[in-house]
């Protein structure tokens, strides 16, 4: 084999194995969960190879089960993981080259490891040390906050996987660790106990294979869910039963559909000639991890996912970072600051060798430059020759020299040139491309500080206490709950300040969601509640009584749904009280003192196609009802009997009057109907492929010929102050979208009660439009005009779910509809779905840059929008909180809005955009003073400041006073905010980190270092004649910068306290404190201190005409950003305080 085929071979190894340690050593959720990834369309794809999982029950027989079941292995998945979770990034072992390695994978970081670097190839006059202490103070605040934040996670890894459970192993009961659970397990759980992993459930303790389980840790709902053993083995009460049974489950690979599971069981007595027994499995039949199970004694469940495979576990890593606007300027600023950098390096770099004493500029300097280059990039001698066609035969006899080879003796020495500008220099070097290179990052070296390194440390801890300020504010606590506002991520907090639309849910958000029956319409009359209408049993009130998933206990209604918890309620009012289901099945009505009992065959839950629900029960005469409720949309084509006209014009009257409607229907069948049901729902839900719209489409056979029974109206009370807080909201300049799945006529009842709809609007209703070339047509036109008004009064936008389908099909109507919702003032959505409401908040992020989104909702439905918007915010419900778990802000109240806003959002914005450009500006205030050093010391690459300077600056000397300005400064008083709300509307677009803004930090910025620069070389002579040499110099310019720097900080304040007072001064003394110690406690020299400044200081201070220098200097510098502050002062007080259109409040100042 060649060598060349070998060096191919051994870099194609090296990159494998390369590849495979990167694998190892890089986290990332991709990596920690390889099966499942999100798609664009909102759909789960798998990225594995195989096509399901085969899992053996007790992992016992497999080998006869694989050729009897005819499995295929390489389709199927057979092994599998452990049960062990792991949510930490490090070991013990890992943490710190794991950590550092991630940390040098930013750019910032890596680019001052590098210029640290730097200081020790080259002479640089920077000590290396103080380079190497400035890094390792920014890497190990930001380990020492990784680390903590891994220690929490192996806690809660240690706590999920060192929890004891009960196994059959080997046919008997094993106590084990949860880490050791495996997939095929056969668990057994008892009532309290956490579920361990996901499993199905193969018996319980009741009688019909039931148990229930409170899935709070998963979506915070304390409500019981039903699940139900398999039909297969549900007989199965004991261990000894449990452990004859020998089979397979098939089911689908793991994925974090938390409502979705598609398998088949498989049963088999390993017995020739036997017959295989096979059941569906779905999502009744499965237990995720993380519930709780309730009101069972036991049960017996087979493991089917383990470990970081669970659906909880693949859930809790969908989620997408979200970065704020103030980070993306910061990042546009860094770019700017790096073309600076880069300008002032060139720049230097030609000043150097065009001026500088040290160097021979002679006519054939490019002789020089051009052969360092061509033999810096391997050219030799003959090609210098060729290319460059050199005829003179001196220049010809200094190419050795020019190029660097050794001289040879047919080649004379160059020549000898002294240098007689400068006396002390010697001979002239001469210009050579290392050189040039060497003298480039000299200069880069002095100059790259104008970047800051430790701002990034500064806002992450800003940011991070700005997050525990929101969640201590007592003015967000609700005390009837004693709880909390909650803050899940301070990556954003200062978008809150930046809001531009805002998207709210209705129910839970707007309304308080608690439910109460207010009307009802029997057979085409309509009844008030208040009434106390005389009610019988009959078919309406059989379907309010039994339709439904609620649940009794200890006397109290358990609902996941607050209409059917209402509706209950009533009932029992009226002496129509639901006494439970039982063990046997049997659910129970007692009315008027009359016990009804039927026998519940199916229950036909909601689903969001469907719109509707069905319960078909036995009563004891062997009659079959089949008892239906749902959307009018959805029952209308339902039924074909009853008042359907008069009961569409009383359901709109409920809808009128703001009121939550169901329309109920009925019908009888007969046992042969329910048997050829059934068989069809067996036979659908056994399919792998489409299972959810083949059985869907076997409840909507069952759910038709309907008649029409009546219809109810449940009002939902508006919280509390939401129609003050939605006015403040639109004054601020915060259009507000209401995103709900009720009927239009509700949905715009409301918009008006809660001031979202007013009489000065003009309503656009693109609602019941079933074709969608007419709602294509017609938006089209609306949004060509272009007025922003329609007939002088502000247009108003009401949209139901078909039109959305519609306009999101073609590019051009969802242009157009983009066009229109710009122009709206409002826009009411109803008849959503969860993805429909997502899908319009990334419309609204994509319509126009400047726009900032914000979303809030208190339901699990809601959760894809507060993803999907920029600020996520959660209304924490009573019972349930999975928008609050997935939300990034979240309190108890929709009034708390206002005060998250107005109040906090402008604080956190004000606060974090000071940080950053205060951060940029006082290093252009410091280390400008370098570029002007250069023209005084020769352009040789000499420092302006020493470097223990170098390391206190950014850490001791003037972090602290800017830190607490971003904790504490309120610019404007929260009274005024609150009073005032088109306050809110000042920071609109990022206002305070535009080009504006910047331009004028930078230019301060220059205009302190100029001050404190040449103020002190104009007063050098006076300290020439102290015998004071450069280094004093060096001291007091330092001096002046922290005074001047700190000092700012007071200046800027609006909101004095004492802590911002003794920040300042104690900073500006702490320089004084170090460099008193630095320039007297060591007289030689070490990393820390050069001593050639030993007692400089010292003599410094005994000068009372330093003192004065430094005062003059300080007031001279801050006087701009004096007169600045008094200009814009007068600004407000020069506004009209009193004005009919824009009231004003004077803001404290």
């Amino acid at each position: 084999m060649s060598l060349k085929m070998k060096t191919k071979g051994c870099m194609t190894y090296l990159t494998e194995l390369w590849s495979r340690l990167r694998s190892r050593l890089t986290w990332s959720p991709r990596l920690e969960f390889p099966a499942w990834r999100w798609a664009r369309n909102f759909e789960w794809i798998s990225r594995t190879h195989f096509e399901g999982r085969a899992i053996f029950l007790r992992n016992k027989n497999k080998h006869k089960l694989l050729s009897n079941l005819d499995i295929d292995t390489d389709r199927n998945q057979t092994d599998f993981q452990l049960n062990k979770f792991k949510s930490s990034k490090y070991t013990l072992f890992s943490f710190l080259p794991l950590n550092l390695l991630e940390q040098f994978r930013r750019a910032a970081n890596f680019y001052f490891l590098v210029t640290m670097v730097l200081t020790w190839v080259i002479d640089a006059p920077i000590s290396p040390e103080s380079w190497l202490m400035s890094l390792l103070f920014v890497v190990i605040i930001t380990m020492v906050k990784q680390g903590y934040e891994d220690y929490l996670r192996h806690k809660e890894d240690n706590r999920a996987n060192r929890r004891k459970v009960s196994v059959i192993r080997k046919d008997e009961m094993r106590v084990m660790t949860s880490e050791n659970i495996q997939v095929g397990d056969i668990l057994y759980l008892t009532e309290d106990q956490e579920v361990p992993c996901d499993v199905i459930v193969l018996s319980s303790s009741h009688e019909q294979g039931q148990c229930y389980v409170m899935t709070a840790n998963l979506d915070g709902e304390t409500s019981l869910k039903t699940r139900f053993s398999t039909s297969l083995t549900k007989q199965a009460k004991t261990t000894k039963q449990i452990c004859s049974l020998n089979g397979c489950i098939e089911c689908e690979n793991p994925n974090p559909k938390l409502d979705s599971f598609l398998g088949r069981l498989s049963l088999w007595s390993c017995q020739e000639g036997d017959e295989t027994e096979i059941c569906a499995l779905g999502n009744d039949n499965l237990l995720l991890a993380g519930t709780v199970l309730k009101n069972t004694k036991e049960v017996y469940a087979c493991c089917v996912y383990a470990g970081t495979q669970t659906k909880i576990s693949l859930n809790s890593k969908i989620t997408k970072n979200k970065f704020s606007t103030i980070e993306k300027s910061l990042n546009r600023y860094l770019i700017f600051f790096v073309a600076i950098l880069l300008t002032e390096m060139v720049v230097s770099t030609i000043l150097s060798f065009s001026f500088d004493f040290e160097f021979y500029k002679g006519p054939d300097l490019y002789l020089f430059s051009l052969g360092k280059v061509l033999h810096f990039f391997g050219a030799n001698k003959e090609a210098f020759l060729n290319m460059t066609n050199i005829k003179r035969s001196e220049h010809r006899d200094n190419l050795p020299s020019i190029l660097g080879y050794e001289v040879a003796q047919d080649y004379p020495h160059a020549p000898y040139i002294q240098n007689e500008s400068v006396w002390y220099l010697d001979q002239l070097d001469e210009i050579t491309f290392v050189r040039i290179l060497e003298m480039f990052l000299l200069w880069m070296v002095l100059y790259n500080y104008i970047i800051p390194l430790s701002m990034y440390v500064s806002l992450e801890l800003q940011k991070f206490i700005a997050s525990q300020q929101f969640q201590w504010d007592y003015k967000l606590y609700d005390e009837e709950r004693g709880q909390p506002a909650i803050c899940h991520t301070s990556d954003i907090n200062e978008e809150l300040g930046l809001v531009t639309h805002l998207f709210s849910d209705k129910t839970g958000t707007i309304t308080k969601n608690e439910m109460i029956l207010k009307m009802f319409c029997d057979n085409g009359h309509i009844f008030e509640v208040e009434d106390s209408p005389v009610l019988k049993w009959n078919h309406f009130m059989t379907i309010l009584c039994l339709c439904h998933s609620v649940q009794v206990s200890d006397g109290q209604f358990v609902a996941s749904s607050p209409d059917e918890k209402a509706i209950l309620e009533f009932c029992r009012e009226n002496n129509f009280v639901f006494n439970g289901e039982f063990i046997d099945g049997k659910v129970v009505v007692t009315a008027k003192g009359i016990r009804y009992t039927y026998e519940k065959l199916a229950e036909l839950p909601f689903d969001s196609f469907r719109k509707c629900m069905t319960v078909i029960v036995r009563d004891i005469d062997n009659v079959i009802h089949v008892l239906s409720k749902g959307a009018e949309t959805t029952m209308f084509d339902a039924c074909t009997s009853g008042d359907i006209e008069k009961t569409d014009q009383h359901i709109n009257d409920f809808a009128n009057l703001g009121l939550r409607t169901l329309v109920l229907g009925y019908k009888t069948i007969t046992q042969e109907q329910y048997q050829a049901f059934d068989n069809a729902l067996q036979t659908s839900s056994q399919s792998f492929v489409n299972r959810a719209k083949f059985v869907r489409e076997v409840y909507q056979g069952m759910e038709h010929d309907l008649q029409l029974v009546g219809a109810t109206g449940i009002e939902d009370k508006l919280q509390d102050d939401v129609v003050e807080t939605i006015q403040d909201l639109k004054k601020a300049g915060i259009k507000v979208w209401m995103l709900t799945g009720d009927k239009k006529e509700t949905a715009i009842n409301l918009g008006h009660s809660a001031g979202l709809l007013t009489d000065n609007c003009a309503l656009i209703d693109l609602c019941d439009n079933s074709d969608p070339r007419d709602v294509t047509t017609l938006i089209s036109e609306i949004a060509e005009e272009n007025s922003s008004t329609i007939d002088g009064k502000t247009p108003a936008l009401v949209i139901d779910g078909k039109s959305v389908t519609s306009l999101f099909k073609n590019t051009e109507s969802l242009k157009h509809l983009e066009k229109l919702a710009l122009k709206c003032e409002t826009v009411i959505a109803c008849r959503l779905s969860p993805i429909q409401k997502s899908q319009l908040v990334r419309m609204m992020k994509s319509a126009e840059p400047t726009i900032l989104t914000a979303a809030i909702g208190d339901g699990g439905n809601d959760v894809s929008m507060l993803q999907e918007a920029h600020v996520g915010l959660a209304i924490i419900g009573k019972e349930g909180t999975a928008a609050a778990q997935a939300s990034d802000f979240a309190f108890t109240k929709f009034k708390y809005l206002r005060r998250a806003f107005l109040v906090h959002g402008h604080w956190y914005y004000v606060r974090a955009s000071f940080l950053i450009q205060f951060s940029l500006y006082k290093n252009i205030a410091c280390f400008t003073g370098q570029l002007f050093y250069m023209f005084y010391t020769n352009y040789s690459a000499q420092t302006l400041f020493e470097s223990t300077f170098l390391v206190l600056y950014n850490t001791i000397y003037t972090s602290v006073p800017v830190m607490i300005y971003a904790v504490l400064e309120q610019n404007i008083p929260e009274k005024t905010l609150m009073s005032n709300p088109r306050l809110y509307r000042q920071n609109r677009g990022n206002a305070l980190m535009s080009r504006h803004y910047l331009v004028k930090w930078i230019l301060l910025g220059i205009w302190h270092s100029l001050v404190s620069f040449f103020m002190w070389i104009f007063l050098y002579d006076k300290l020439q004649e102290s015998d004071r040499d450069f280094r004093s110099l060096q001291t007091v310019v330092a001096q002046t910068v922290v005074f001047i720097v700190n000092f700012k900080v007071l200046l800027d304040s609006k909101h004095w306290n004492l802590i911002l007072f003794l920040s300042v001064v104690l900073s500006s003394l702490s320089y004084c404190l170090f460099t008193f110690a630095f320039h007297f406690f060591f007289p030689y020299d070490n990393f820390l201190v050069d001593s050639a400044y030993y007692l400089v200081y010292t003599d410094l201070l005994a000068d009372p005409s330093m003192w004065l220098c430094t005062v003059i200097t300080v007031v001279i510098a801050l006087l701009p950003d004096f007169l600045i502050q008094v200009f814009n002062d007068s600004k407000y007080q020069n506004k009209p305080k009193y004005n009919k259109t824009v009231p004003f409040v004077d803001p404290v100042i």
